[in-house]
């Protein structure tokens, strides 16, 4: 981001500020609510059922993000 949308002047450091403030806002929701879930799903996999089926959906789902390749 930084090589992308700053300019080549004077006006650099603030635009570094810009994109690094920007970033700072919405990494912290982010992370949090990766936090979150992570930690609350960590309770759900605990028996072998759910573990089985939230496996099998996650392999599902990273067989479809192939489907974009192939296209």
């Amino acid at each position: 981001a930084i090589s992308t949308f700053t300019s080549v002047g004077k006006g650099v450091f603030f635009e570094v500020l810009l994109i690094a403030f920007v970033f700072c806002i919405v990494c912290f929701p982010c992370v949090s609510l990766w936090t979150f879930l992570g930690s609350n799903i960590r309770k759900l996999l605990t028996t072998d059922f759910y573990r089985k089926v939230f496996n099998i959906s996650m392999a599902c789902l990273l067989v479809l993000s192939l489907v974009p390749v192939f296209l």
